[in-house]
Order: structure tokens, then C-alpha cells, then sequence
């Protein structure tokens, strides 16, 4: 994992929150001892690999890099930005340039800079090294860690109903907000300045489509992509130590792999899959392989089971911060980067994107339900496990929230406003919690996700953005010996539909999760989410007696459905008609109410469970310190 964290501003309470930050960072990872710096008004925390620190002559300005700075106004950087001249070129940036200096910075970091009495901490456009923060009495207080974080507020702490009914909703929380009023969370491309005991967040960068390049031909804009796709894993390849490639039967790792092993040679490569079951046929298991000696780079597969363990959940609750689904459905995918760091592997490059995933849109009326994102007052699969009133309560907050962050949308298209809807709560907060740094020793690239690219694809047109049709044709063009191998039609990850359905492990788990003193009990709805976990596993033991009863005791597999055949050809047509864009842009957010799986619903509420829970829980033992401080000693 990589730590980070703070206190800034001139507050006498300075001491006791930072203390709070050290003992709360401690208690989650015993054994890590993070190097303490500082300097006056700031006091900071950390525990990572690449770390820069510059102070001026007379000290009135100072830079803290934590990550890498890959490039400084076009220019490449050495030793990932953090040797004395970068960093002092850094600090001319700020003089000269202000809030303006973080669109001349390429790399993945979060940089603090120290100006006088301001302070302010921004993070690049891609958010893997974002931070939570809140300000209290002209004391700005930051984490990489929302549990850490949160025990630290010097007063009474309130939950956000709207993020709380987002999330029970979707699954996700819309960009900054947390939980918790007072705590804000720093997504990709933002930054907050503490000036006069006040702290404000700004972006220094918004996904917003212009379609600049609308009458630009594919061909051309494919190439281009392909040309600044390569200047940047050139870029990172070139600063990266010992990296290995995760490698999947899909479209964005295969263009990655390619790229890497066209400006670094394929003998440099390794690659790794992993999941369950290698040899599924058609998985990410069996195709990886064969796209790996196609390149002629190395292929090891891992076999990780994924099993809800107390140790691995817990774990993975910290490092995400309760953000996106991997405590639940990828419980156990840190302890692959624990393993690759022991194995010596000190860089990781993943091939995360922008290019458009979703489907274009004629209209606006499935928006929201295409960003992800669900109304609470329209899905009624809380019923007899929450309180009606409190679910009027949390969808009446949540639908303020969601106005507020379609108020900001400013792309002129219905795509474009997808799009960048998209980037607010898919990629800023689910993908943001996969590409955070799960290990110190394990550093993380993302070089789809520069500055230079994602400011690019703003001026795409639509049409080409949507589906990664833009990244398919600059793949094709490129390695057309790497597109005509097929791309996997099943995962080796599980099919937790199913396997909650016949394996009554996971409901046991979450119950006895639940079952532990935390925030269910607060609002009255402990018993009865208990109760729907263990009506699950009773349902899940049935069915596998059934199963065994029948001779087919075969553990449940994942797969895609793969769409054939003249039907399948007629039915997708239809779906590419005006009329049948239309009907499906109509009923989306009709249909997407009833997709969420009830399993899915109660791991979200064990989430909120676990998480709000322990934080109480501190906020009790540090109110209970201080109370022991205040007391006066007797002889």
C-alpha cells in the first residue's frame, strides 16, 4: 500500500490529529513504521517508494512529491521527478504559473506544495494516488486511508445521506463525497488549497467533449492515438524497475502488452494471468497465452482462488476505502501484488482507458442509469431489511446529490455528457479503488491514462469514442496479427451470481460479518440483514444438495454470453435501429433498477456495516484518550 498522510495549517490542535492519523495508520498496518516530516504549518506522514522533498533558500516555499512525475512541461524527468532540479522546476512552475501548474505535469502523484502560510495538495488526472480530506477550524487533515482519516475529526461527525443512498443504490459514490459531511474525497484531476484557514477544492482538469476532431477521418485520429499511446509507455517503461504486464484475454492489456513490446523488444516482458480454473475454455486463461507468444513475450499463470476470509475482506475494505465491489468480488487480489513484490517485481502496468466504453446516445434519457448510477426512490430491493423511512430519507438526499452533479455537466451531446458522467463516478471512484497502490514496493502504471492522452480523447468524436471502436481500430491498425487472435469469451474470475446461489460460503461469511457490533445496529436493521444472508446460504445449501443429488457437484464457473448465429445477427440489428436505440435509451433506467442481485445489495450494507462501524469504534477510543489526557495526575 502506499501512505500518505497529514495535517496542515497553524492549529493547536495540530499535534493530537496527527497523532490520531499515526495511531489509527499503525493499528491498520502493523509493523510499518512511516517517516515523519516536518516543517512549519505542515506536518506529514508517509510510506512509499518514490518520494521527493525541496525546500527554498529562505523556506517560504517547499514541494513534497509522493508517486512519480514523469514529465515537467514536456520534458522527461530522471529518478521519477523527485531529484533537486525537478522538484525546483516544479516550484518555478508555481510561482510563475499558480493553479495552472498541474496541466504541465505528466506522471501519477499526489504533490503538496507549501506557499507561506497556503498549502495545497493536488493529484493527476487519473487518481491513483487520490486522497480524503477534511478542514476544521483552519486545519486541513488528508489521508490516502478513509478509515484512517475519518477517527481524527476534532467534533461531532454526520453522515451524508446522499452518499449513503448512492452507494446502497449503485454501488458507488458520485465524485468527493463520502459517508461522512465533513470528508471529502480528492479525485483524479483536483486539487485543495488551504489559504486563511480555509480550504477549497478545485479541478485542474474536467472530462468535458468538445468534438474538436469531429471531421477528422478514424484512420487519422486511430493513428494518432497509437503515436501518443506509444510516446507514453515508452515514457514509463523507460522509468519503470523490474514491471510485469497482467495480461487478460481482452482488447486494453493485449494493446498495452503490444505497445510495450514494440518500443521495448518482447524479451523484456512478463506477463501474468491469474484467477480460477486456467484451462476454461475460451477464459482469459487459455487466450492470454497465445497472446503472449504471439508478441513473444513469457506468460505465467497464477491460480488464486477468490474466498471472503476475515483477514482478506478487512484488508481489502482498507485499501479501497469501502469504494467499488473488490472487498466482495475480488477479495484476494492484494495479496497477488504482496506475492509479485516478494518475487521482486517493483512496477505493475495495467492498461486502464478512456476511450469510450458505453454506447453512443441519441437522447438523454437513460443517462444516469448509463453512468451506473441508480435512483433509490425507484428500486424497491431494500424492502424488509431497511426502514421505509429511512430509505425515503436516504433516496430524498441522494436525489439532491445527483442533481448537482448533472448541474456540472458541460459536453453538448448526450454521449458526451455519458461520457463524462462516466468519469465522474466509474472511473473516478470504482476504477480509481483497482489502480490505488496496493503494496509500497509495488508501483503502478497506468500509461493509457496520461495527461497528453485523456486531454486528447476530449476532442474525439462521439461515434468513435463509444465501444473503445477508437482503441479497436488503432489496435487493429497497428498489430493486425494480435486482432485476429479472438478475444476471451469467458473470465476466470467467478460467477458470484451463481456461487451465491449454490455455495452458501459467502452468506455465511457476510452474516457472520454482520453479526459484529457496527453501523447496521445504529439504524435498526442488523437482525434482518443477518437473517436475509442466512436465508441466502439455507437457499445456496439446498440447491447444492440438489445438484450432488443429481450427479453434478462441479463448482460453478463464470462465462460470457457469446451471441450467434442468424437470431442473434437479426436481434442485434434490431438493437443498432433508430427505433431500437431509441426503446433501449427509454427503458434503460427502468430495466437497470431490477438488475442488482439481492446479494449484491446486502454485501453493500455489510460494507457501509464494517466501515462506519469502525469508525465509531476509534472515534470512541480517541475520545477516550483525550478524556484520559485531560484528567489531571495524582499523587
Amino acid at each position: 500500500m502506499q501512505l500518505l498522510f497529514g495535517v496542515a495549517g497553524r492549529s493547536s490542535r495540530a499535534p493530537s490529529v496527527f497523532a490520531s492519523l499515526m495511531r489509527w495508520t499503525g493499528d491498520s498496518n502493523p509493523g510499518v513504521n512511516p517517516t515523519i516530516s516536518s516543517e512549519a504549518g505542515l506536518l506529514i506522514g508517509r510510506v512509499a517508494r518514490s518520494f521527493g522533498t525541496w525546500r527554498s533558500g529562505d523556506g517560504s516555499l517547499s514541494v513534497w512529491l509522493d508517486g512519480r512525475v514523469d514529465a515537467i512541461d514536456g520534458r522527461e524527468t530522471g529518478n521519477h521527478g523527485t531529484s533537486e532540479g525537478d522538484l525546483a522546476a516544479i516550484a518555478e512552475l508555481h510561482r510563475t504559473l499558480g493553479s495552472r501548474l498541474w496541466e504541465r505535469l505528466e506522471g501519477s502523484f499526489c504533490l503538496i506544495v507549501r506557499d507561506g502560510e497556503s498549502v495545497t495538495i493536488g493529484v493527476d488526472v487519473a487518481g491513483t494516488r487520490g486522497v480524503y480530506w477534511y478542514v476544521h477550524d483552519g486545519l486541513l487533515a488528508f489521508h490516502t486511508h478513509l478509515l484512517d482519516l475519518v477517527p481524527s475529526y476534532p467534533a461531532p461527525l454526520a453522515e451524508d445521506l446522499g452518499a449513503i443512498g448512492t452507494y446502497l443504490a449503485s454501488g458507488s459514490y458520485l465524485r468527493a463525497i463520502t459517508p461522512f459531511r465533513a470528508v471529502r474525497r480528492l479525485a483524479g484531476g483536483e486539487y485543495v488549497e488551504l489559504r486563511d484557514g480555509r480550504a477549497d477544492a478545485h479541478r485542474h482538469f474536467t472530462f468535458a467533449f468538445d468534438g474538436a476532431r469531429r471531421g477528422a477521418s478514424a484512420e487519422v485520429l486511430a493513428d494518432e492515438l497509437g503515436d501518443l499511446a506509444s510516446t507514453s509507455i515508452r515514457r514509463a517503461w523507460r522509468s519503470a524497475r523490474a514491471p510485469i504486464v497482467p495480461l487478460s484475454g481482452g482488447l486494453d492489456s493485449r494493446y498495452l502488452a503490444a505497445e510495450i513490446a514494440t518500443v521495448a523488444g518482447p524479451d523484456t516482458i512478463r506477463t501474468i494471468t491469474w484467477g480460477e480454473q486456467r484451462e476454461r475454455p475460451g477464459s482469459d486463461g487459455v487466450i492470454a497465452p497465445l497472446v503472449a507468444a504471439t508478441i513473444g513475450a513469457e506468460n505465467v499463470w497464477h491460480e488464486r482462488a477468490q474466498r471472503h476470509t476475515s483477514g482478506t475482506v478487512s484488508r481489502r475494505l482498507y485499501l479501497s476505502s469501502g469504494e467499488g465491489s473488490g472487498h466482495a468480488d475480488a477479495p484476494v487480489d492484494h495479496l497477488l501484488h504482496e506475492g509479485l513484490a516478494e518475487q521482486g517485481f517493483e512496477s505493475m502496468f495495467r492498461g486502464d482507458h478512456q476511450m469510450g466504453q458505453a454506447k453512443a446516445m441519441l437522447t438523454g434519457w437513460g443517462l444516469l442509469a448509463g453512468a451506473g448510477i441508480v435512483r433509490l426512490a425507484h428500486d424497491d430491493g431494500y424492502a424488509g431489511v431497511l426502514d421505509p423511512e429511512l430509505v425515503a430519507r436516504f433516496s430524498d438526499a441522494q436525489d439532491e446529490a445527483v442533481e448537482r452533479a448533472l448541474s456540472v455537466l458541460v459536453s453538448p451531446t448526450a454521449t458526451g455528457r455519458l461520457h463524462e458522467l462516466r468519469h465522474e463516478v466509474q472511473f473516478n471512484r470504482q476504477l480509481a479503488a483497482s489502480n490505488v497502490v496496493k503494496h509500497a514496493d509495488l508501483e503502478v502504471y497506468v500509461p493509457l491514462l496520461d495527461r497528453a492522452l485523456v486531454e486528447w480523447v476530449r476532442h474525439t468524436p462521439d461515434a468513435l469514442r463509444a465501444e473503445k471502436r477508437l482503441l479497436a481500430l488503432a489496435f487493429r491498425r497497428r498489430f493486425p496479427a494480435l486482432a485476429d487472435i479472438p478475444f476471451a469469451t469467458r473470465t476466470n474470475l467467478p460467477d458470484w451470481e451463481r456461487r451465491w446461489q449454490e455455495d452458501p460460503r459467502p452468506a455465511d461469511f457476510f452474516a457472520a460479518l454482520c453479526e459484529e457490533p457496527g453501523w447496521l445496529s445504529t439504524i435498526g436493521a442488523q437482525e434482518r440483514v443477518v437473517e436475509a444472508f442466512r436465508r441466502l446460504a439455507a437457499d445456496a445449501r439446498a440447491r447444492a444438495a440438489r445438484r450432488a443429488g443429481e450427479g453434478s457437484a462441479d463448482p460453478p464457473t463464470s462465462e460470457r454470453p457469446v451471441s450467434g448465429g442468424a437470431v442473434a445477427r437479426l436481434r442485434d440489428a434490431g438493437k443498432r435501429s433508430l427505433a431500437g436505440r431509441l426503446a433501449r435509451e427509454w427503458t434503460l433506467e427502468r430495466r437497470s433498477i431490477g438488475s442488482t442481485a439481492l446479494h449484491s445489495r446486502l454485501t453493500r450494507l455489510a460494507t457501509l456495516h464494517v466501515l462506519l462501524g469502525k469508525v465509531e469504534a476509534r472515534r470512541a477510543l480517541d475520545a477516550s484518550a483525550a478524556d484520559s489526557d485531560a484528567v489531571p495526575a495524582t499523587t
